[in-house]
């Protein structure tokens, strides 16, 4: 196609430079006829140079005319042989009165009169070989009728300069077609390279302006403006490239493509394409999403991939669409860039490279908002989560002073059964406050859990045996692993991964409410590092991959950037404090897994969790706890700022029989431990306290005593953990609130292992 129009455009400026050309060489030729007219005028008949010279003028003014007209209706290439065969019509004709001067205007006998006839046809010839040579039918029409007519009227005069000047004419006309040639190809070959260069000059036009619109879009994604108009913005920048093309932009989320951008398609067509469902005969945009391939379809109505939808198209003028698969960086369809025509249509070769670019730049938008969702939300699980850290050491402080009291009133009810019982109803309600803590604790990614290598797959096989019992008649349990899966262990707390399973599989079931399949699928996955979400900076490698399937509701597209939250809950009043999925966000941080949701409202909900899986399976085993009532009789100094808290403990402590100090200042108590170190076998504090905090109290002690048995508590702190506290010399380390019993059984086996090592 393109070297058609490629011709036609040289054709055409050929034309036109024999029409430039008319004007001028007309005015000359009817000069030229005026003065040979003169020149025989004395001997040549008049009637016969008038006549001549009659014919000469009016095909000068034909020859005006064409002129005149083809510069004002400008011909298209269409119309450009009609204008070619009427110059060269034209030109016959001149040539033809031309020819006939050299038979009528060439007196017989009279060499001078006769060398003006000669002189006046070979220079009109020569003119002929410059000026119309754009062409090659004028040229090759004009000089051999001009000249070979006097050339054989030269031979019939039969005289030895007659005969030499005929041969003369005939080297002559030879060499000036010859001539011709040449300039003919000169000439074209000049008019092709202008013309190409011209074509290269507006394609660099076109590339230049389409590299700022380019630009433009990308600094539109740098600043952040939002996709909707970045996506608008794509889409006319090629429609402006292709007259009549119509763009779309679907974004992928679930299975369903969902409308993002088409400011030249009819809004009906974009909210009817609105939530289609991605599968191998949805249309163009449907079936390039669901194949991962590009998909090109020439005529709408015809093609069976849009049996389904092609009333809707057809109905919006829509014929052709081709589509391409929006793709990150990571190879994962995000989308569908869509191109659509009115008429059938297959793509050129500048038509499918847009389409591919298009998607690029699409795919840049689309990473770039998933991305920024994704940091947001990790900025404020953060935010959140230190403030759930905050809210829970001083929860616990009041839930310790609480218990603490409770367990001693208890102490003091002889036979009263009824207020014993009233008074665990209270240390009932202080652990359930507690398990809340706790779980606001694990949501702020703060908590400390023992955590030993375990066989996923028994802990998941053990949970749903536990689900089976409490779960209605209604929901069908479906579990299934891989094989491998017996052999995969990560490193984990029990407790904890029960505890997001049984939260995961308790919102399924009311995502179904109460009736449908709750699928449990265990599987060992290998990750790369695209595989990994980027707000997740973990290592790739293999995971064990605990996927949660529900057939119910699903979770709308606003909503799941909140269902994290802690709090959040679409549950009815009552049913659900909303902490659920935020300590199953918490533990997998905690577990350095990842954690992710595909859902579409309607289409049922997957969570899918990935731990690290480890090498070793060895299962440390725990050590059984002390039944008994613990005691004892050594020296304790216990620490706490907390008035109520230190009162309490030492009340405890000396429930125990042990000998107890008790400072609620830690700068106090480092001044009584230094003047008389050997006065105490222990040192119990809290962490979170002014001017000495609990480990640099434990520090200095260590410094003067380096082997004074040390237990820390707090109700909560971002400073210490068990790993750090091991790390300062501390011998135990325990959370607020901890019942009498614990708190005993711990001193008890702290001062126990304290003097095995004297």
């Amino acid at each position: 196609m393109y070297k058609n129009i490629s011709s036609l455009q040289i054709r055409s400026e050929q034309v036109e430079q024999i029409y430039k050309n008319t004007l001028s060489s007309s005015f000359t030729s009817i000069i030229a006829a005026s003065l040979l007219s003169y020149i025989q005028w004395p001997v040549i008949a008049h009637d016969i140079i008038l006549i001549w010279l009659t014919c000469m003028l009016i095909l000068t003014v034909i020859r005006v005319i064409s002129v005149l007209a083809f510069f004002r209706i400008k011909p298209g290439l269409t119309e450009i042989k009609f204008w070619e065969r009427l110059s060269v019509t034209v030109m016959f004709f001149a040539a033809t009165t031309w020819s006939a001067a050299g038979i009528f205007l060439f007196p017989e006998g009279n060499f001078e009169r006769q060398a003006g006839t000669i002189v006046m046809l070979a220079g009109l010839s020569a003119g002929a070989a410059a000026a119309l040579s754009a062409l090659r039918q004028p040229a090759m029409i004009f000089i051999p009728f001009a000249m070979v007519p006097l050339t054989i009227h030269l031979f019939t005069e039969a005289s030895s300069v007659t005969s030499s000047l005929a041969i003369m004419c005939l080297i002559y006309t030879v060499f000036l077609l010859l001539t011709a040639e040449r300039n003919y190809k000169t000439l074209r070959q000049n008019i092709s390279m202008r013309i190409q260069s011209r074509l290269e000059g507006k394609i660099i036009r076109k590339s230049e302006e389409r590299n700022v619109k380019t630009v433009e879009i990308l600094r539109k994604i740098a600043s952040g403006e939002p996709a909707e108009k970045i996506f608008d913005a794509i889409a006319l920048l090629y429609e402006s490239h292709h007259p009549g093309l119509r763009c779309s932009m679907l974004i992928m989320q679930g299975n369903k493509l969902l409308h993002g951008g088409a400011p030249s398609l009819p809004e009906a067509y974009c909210q009817a394409i609105h939530g289609l469902e991605c599968g191998p005969d949805t249309g163009s945009c449907g079936t390039s999403t669901y194949t991962g391939k590009r998909v090109i379809v020439e005529d709408i109505a015809t093609d069976p991939k849009w049996s389904k939808l092609k009333n809707i198209a057809l109905q919006h003028g829509l014929r052709s669409c081709w589509s391409e698969p929006i793709k990150d960086s990571a190879g994962r369809v995000m989308g569908a860039f869509g191109m659509y025509y009115d008429h059938p249509a297959v793509p050129t070769e500048e038509e499918l490279s847009d389409l591919e670019a298009a998607a690029r730049l699409a795919a840049i938008v689309m990473e770039r908002e998933e991305r920024e969702k994704q940091l947001q939300q990790k900025h404020k699980m953060e935010a959140v989560g230190y403030m759930a850290g905050g809210m829970a050491h001083n929860f616990n402080n009041n839930l310790a002073i609480i218990l603490g009291n409770l367990e001693l009133a208890q102490l003091k009810q002889n036979g009263n059964t009824k207020a014993v019982s009233l008074l665990e109803n209270a240390k009932t309600a202080v652990f359930r406050s507690r398990d809340l803590v706790n779980q606001i604790i694990t949501y702020s990614r703060k908590g400390s859990h023992e955590k030993t290598p375990m066989q996923l797959l028994s802990i998941v096989n053990e949970t749903v045996s536990l689900l089976h019992s409490t779960l209605p008649s209604t929901i069908k349990i479906e579990t299934a692993s891989s094989p491998d899966c017996t052999s995969t262990f990560i490193h984990a707390d029990a407790s904890q991964i029960q505890e997001i399973i049984i939260n995961l599989c308790k919102n399924s079931i009311h995502a179904m409410n109460e009736k449908g399949v709750l699928k449990i699928f265990l599987e060992a996955v290998e990750l790369t590092q695209k595989d990994i979400p980027a707000q997740d900076k973990k290592r790739p490698g293999l995971y064990a991959k605990l996927s949660v399937q529900d057939s119910g509701c699903g979770i709308p597209s606003p909503m799941i950037d909140k269902i994290f939250d802690p709090f959040f809950t679409t549950k009815e009043e009552f049913e659900g404090a909303g902490m659920g999925l935020a300590t199953v966000q918490g533990i997998v941080a905690q577990h350095d897994g990842i954690i992710t949701i595909d859902s579409f409202p309607g289409a049922g909900t997957t969570f899918s969790l990935y731990f690290p899986v480890i090498e070793h399976s060895q299962v440390a085993e725990s050590a059984p706890q002390n039944a008994t009532f613990p005691a004892g009789s050594e020296r304790i100094l216990n620490v706490d700022d907390d008035p109520l808290l230190a009162t309490l403990g030492e009340a405890i402590l000396k429930k125990g029989g042990y000998d107890v100090t008790t400072a609620t200042d830690s700068t106090a108590a480092l001044k009584l431990f230094t003047a008389n170190p050997d006065a105490f076998d222990l040192v119990i504090t809290d962490q979170t306290m002014p001017d000495l905090t609990g480990q640099e109290l434990i520090q200095k002690i260590k410094q003067i005593r380096s082997k004074i048995p040390v237990i820390i508590c707090t109700g909560y702190s971002n400073k210490i953990d068990h790993e750090k506290a091991n790390k300062i010399g501390v011998n135990a380390f325990f959370m607020k609130p901890l019942d009498m019993n614990q708190l005993l059984q711990t001193v008890r086996q702290v001062l126990d292992e304290g003097k095995k090592q004297l």
